[in-house]
């Protein structure tokens, strides 16, 4: 892709022309674009255009952005840097790029058409969001902006390390129904020892979201990435932008001064610790900010945890699949507080006794006036009163009310009955029934354990009752509500996953084996349990192969760090067997060097097994290296 036999730059008003006129595609026409045909523009900016494509040989649909032909040379030179920056990431939450070329003299890049709603129209939409929803979306972010963020790679012949985004924000961020979240646009992504200014000395990207060093002409780092991320963890909680001024003078003025709405001033109830993640996030002075993305991601894992123990993915997903059901929430902020949610329930709790004491009362006078009447009509007793008040008490709705002497009748017969009754009771002999044998042999009815189940956690459903029982220790129980499932349920990524722990946990290995063999799921769980059969059945190259794409895909039903310390215990043990096969001075190195990688994942959990295990594995391979050197 050549920048310079296409088109020249204009030295006067700095855009772009073209030796031959050039042209966007026309989607009516389903013009051929890169590896499929238009179907659709998805999106338009100031820079560039996106189509949607579909691919009929892979039977896919693609995402196309081209860039427009009045660009500026500034647009062009950010659009060829986005498509060698974002070539380089490979993230399970970054956008993943096919391939790039170019089309009517304009150069396009060919990604991943992701499908959802971007975290901007989710809050237009509900406004402020739960808190775990909150520490879901950032967790998401964090990994990709860990990743990006210690990226070593080469871009026009310099070598970097780390990427910055620039421009991370709501709009930028795409929820997928599987759960997924993506993100999106490096178009002004620079590496971090890069210049920010562009080149006539203008900043770019959306002023709400930056950090206040960036209006006075400082140096970037990874903490402008981190100040975005706090805006957007802000705006998720809150509903509202932290700096949401229209007049440009007072919103810069703001900016600089670092002027907002601190989260205590919601009356949200919002955990502490994340509170004060997102103001530090959020700091003016960088070097009280938040250092790294990692440390931002440990921190929200820990109150996403006291929070919830689904995963962030499982959240998404769910939230995804109910998000046009859910209840519109005003996008100000302000929800009831917890006080006066206490009141009002005293209030209703007040009330509600008041009308019922009223009503006792009113129907207490009334039946005093109907035994006062009774008293100057007839002399009974008092215990006879007390009954012929609770005998006309149900009546009192009648149309027709029972005269006293009625009453009274029929007070006297029934209690005349009831003597009679009793002693007949008294003067007959007990008969006690004898069982027939058939009633002998009959024995109560047994609950099923699905049965049992069911009554046990409130659902009936196969697949939640093993996940369930799998949680409380339960693993034969779960095994046995395998029979349950549905083929669809059987079929479903999220079944497989809980079959492969219960499987596991069992120790039945040649049904794990054929189930793994049997399933294709883009999930890390699964992809670390197909590595470890291959490891187990010392197939190490194929265990290393697959472990290298394990962390590059979505873990939707377990903890992210929980499923990064196995692999990286699997990728120790792989390469230990290779140096106890071939123990080479290259093969002693490399397995050194990924058990330290694996102790480092727990040098403050020095207690841990994994890291036990580091220390004695670097001992024996060290020893053993040194044996053979002689």
């Amino acid at each position: 892709m050549s920048q310079d036999n296409d088109f020249k730059i204009d030295p006067v008003s700095g855009k772009a022309t073209f030796k031959n006129p050039p042209r966007l595609p026309n989607v009516e026409n389903n013009e051929q674009v890169g590896s499929g045909r238009v179907t659709a523009l998805l999106g338009y900016g100031g820079m560039a255009n996106v189509y949607e494509i579909w691919d009929p040989q892979l039977e896919v649909y693609r995402a196309v952005k081209i860039i427009k032909p009045d660009c500026t040379k500034e647009a062009l030179e950010r659009f060829y840097t986005e498509i060698k920056i974002t070539a380089k990431l490979n993230h399970p939450n970054i956008i993943d790029i096919h391939s790039v070329g170019i089309w009517s003299q304009l150069p396009y890049i060919e990604m991943e058409r992701v499908k959802g709603i971007t975290l901007r129209e989710i809050i237009d939409t509900f406004g402020a969001l739960p808190p775990k929803l909150c520490t879901a979306v950032g967790i998401l972010i964090c990994r990709a902006l860990t990743y990006a963020h210690s990226q070593k790679y080469t871009l026009y012949g310099t070598t970097y390390h780390g990427i910055i985004h620039r421009d991370l924000k709501p709009g930028n961020i795409m929820i997928c129904p599987e759960g997924l979240l993506k993100l999106m646009d490096f178009g002004i992504a620079r590496p971090i020892d890069a210049s920010f200014h562009t080149l006539d000395n203008t900043i770019v990207g959306t002023i709400q979201y930056m950090p206040p060093e960036l209006l006075q002409g400082e140096k970037i780092d990874v903490r402008t990435d981190i100040y975005a991320l706090g805006a957007t963890l802000y705006e998720i909680l809150t509903g509202v932008n932290a700096f949401p001024e229209s007049n440009f003078g007072k919103l810069v003025q703001h900016k600089q001064k670092n002027q907002f709405r601190p989260l205590n001033g919601f009356k949200i109830l919002i955990p502490d610790k994340l509170r004060k993640l997102i103001h530090k996030c959020m700091q003016q002075d960088k070097n009280r900010r938040v250092a790294s993305a990692q440390t931002v991601l440990r921190e929200l894992e820990k109150v996403h945890k006291r929070l919830t123990s689904e995963t962030p993915e499982f959240i998404l997903n769910k939230f995804c699949a109910n998000y046009r059901k859910a209840k519109y929430i005003p996008a100000h902020g302000w929800a009831i507080p917890w006080h006066t949610i206490v009141s009002a329930i005293a209030f209703v709790g007040v009330l509600g006794f008041a009308i019922y004491f009223s009503s006792t009362f009113l129907e207490y006078l009334s039946l005093n006036r109907e035994v006062e009447k009774i008293t100057l009509t007839d002399e009974l007793s008092k215990e006879e009163k007390l009954k012929l008040v609770d005998y006309i008490k149900p009546k009192k709705k009648e149309s027709k009310k029972e005269s006293a002497s009625n009453a009274k009748r029929r007070i006297e017969k029934k209690s005349t009955s009831t003597a009679i009754s009793k002693k007949k009771v008294k003067e007959q002999k007990p008969v006690i029934k004898q069982a027939t044998a058939k009633e002998k042999r009959a024995k109560p009815k047994q609950q099923t354990l699905l049965e049992k189940l069911t009554e046990k956690h409130g659902t009936n459903n196969p697949v939640e009752l093993a996940s369930k029982e799998l949680q409380a220790g339960n693993a034969q129980n779960a095994y046995a509500l395998f029979i349950h499932f549905s083929a669809s349920q059987n079929a479903s990524p999220q079944a497989i996953i809980y079959k492969i722990r219960v499987l596991q946990k069992l120790t039945k290995h040649r049904e794990l084996t054929a189930l793994v063999s049997n399933h294709a799921v883009k999930d890390g769980e699964f992809l670390l349990a197909k590595a470890k059969l291959a490891y187990n059945r010392n197939s190490i190259a194929e265990a290393k192969q697959i472990l290298a794409n394990t962390l590059n895909s979505p873990v939707r039903y377990t903890d992210y760090t929980a499923i990064k310390q196995q692999v990286f215990h699997y990728k120790a043990l792989c390469a230990s067997k290779i140096f106890d096969t071939n123990p080479t001075e290259q093969n002693y190195l490399k397995a050194l060097e990924e058990w330290r990688n694996l102790g480092a994942l727990f040098s403050s959990n020095r207690t841990h097994y994994l890291f036990k295990k580091y220390r004695e594995e670097t001992r024996r391979i060290g020893e053993k290296y040194r044996a053979n050197r002689g």
